[in-house]
């Protein structure tokens, strides 16, 4: 029998999508309007706008559950609505879970009962929606899982019963922004990080690749502090203005982990006796921060693919349906939009900022 397929969210948003994100947006990537689950949670109904060729995938309900609204899940649903047009899905359903986990397990429970062949989840908690997607594969649904890995799920691979694990492997970005960041301060000095809400398993990880490259190839490089700023633009900058008071020009670079964190101190800096003197790295990059990167007030991000991460993850879900239930785990830099970088270590930097369209 098919499996659920999952995707969670780590980024960046203790989940990718709680993490990768921050704010939330009221725009609606669904042609259709929102009908109610059982959940009570606003669901979509996305037409398919091509035909034939899905096999039993075509009218099979596939739904997708997004951690919250925001403009990365905005993205994630493109990617889904562009596939199941391009395959001929008629029947791919978009609902969120308002950052709630209990919300999240009763709309894993609805998808079952009514009927889902495959589920894409992008989870508000790893840990409390692995039941739920255990229960999913047992019903024989087909499971994808994005960006957080679920509890019992064995490290670079994929859930236990389901199809798919679509993302990042988080300590190798965190590896890779910390490694340019590092080569772009010239191998010293001082780090100050702003994390997330820092107890999500993504920005965690994000964080310890970046520490893991420092200790083994930069010694010198130092962290001077870390402090929270829950994915809020608003808040970062007040962070970044505390570091700059507390340490100012011990401050060689800056590393956030999410990009909208990033842009906000970036802009903190440029207003400051540091400016052009601190590198900053991010995650997800995200348009603001890429712009950034162009105008020299930021060094290097990691890029996010939401769009192409969900168009994958309906590919996946379609192909379980028709009965491939191969498991997969799937890199993001795997992604075409992604894979162009490999010759620059799949960062964005001034350097390949050219190649990089972002999807956020």
């Amino acid at each position: 029998m098919p499996k659920v397929l999952i995707v969670g969210i780590a980024l960046l948003c203790a989940v990718v999508g709680l993490t990768a994100c921050g704010g939330s947006s009221d725009s609606s990537s669904s042609s259709s309007a929102p009908t109610e689950g059982e959940s009570g949670a606003a669901t979509e109904n996305v037409g398919a706008t091509e035909e034939g060729g899905a096999g039993e995938a075509e009218n099979a309900l596939i739904q997708v559950i997004n951690p919250l609204p925001n403009v990365f899940v905005d993205s994630n649903n493109e990617g889904a609505e562009n596939e199941a047009a391009k395959l001929g899905l008629t029947n791919l359903q978009i609902t969120q879970s308002g950052g709630d986990a209990a919300k999240e397990v009763a709309n894993v429970n609805d998808a079952i009962t009514k009927g889902a062949k495959a589920i894409i989840i992008n989870p508000v908690s790893s840990e409390g929606v692995t039941p739920a997607i255990e229960s999913a594969n047992e019903a024989g649904v087909c499971t994808i899982v994005a960006y957080s890995e679920l509890t019992g799920q064995e490290k670079g691979g994929v859930p236990n019963g389901s199809k798919a694990f679509i993302g990042w492997y988080e300590m190798e970005g965190g590896e890779l922004v910390g490694t340019a960041l590092a080569e772009a301060m010239g191998g010293k000095g001082g780090v100050v990080i702003i994390q997330g809400i820092g107890t999500g398993q993504a920005e965690q990880q994000r964080e310890a690749g970046a520490r893991k490259a420092w200790e083994e190839k930069f010694p010198d490089v130092k962290v001077l502090s870390v402090q929270p700023a829950e994915f809020d633009p608003a808040k970062a900058r007040n962070v970044m203005q505390n570091f700059i008071q507390r340490y100012g020009d011990e401050i060689k670079g800056v590393l956030a982990i999410g990009d909208q964190m990033g842009s906000a101190a970036a802009t903190v800096v440029a207003e400051s006796d540091l400016a052009g003197k601190v590198k900053i790295g991010g995650f997800g990059a995200e348009s603001e921060f890429v712009k950034a990167i162009e105008n020299g007030e930021a060094t290097v991000t990691v890029p996010f693919a939401p769009i192409e991460d969900y168009e994958k993850a309906v590919e996946l879900a379609a192909e379980c349906i028709n009965g491939n239930t191969e498991p997969v785990r799937v890199s993001t830099k795997e992604l075409p939009g992604v894979e162009k970088l490999k010759p620059y270590g799949y960062v964005v930097t001034k350097e390949d900022v050219h190649l990089w369209t972002p999807q956020w």
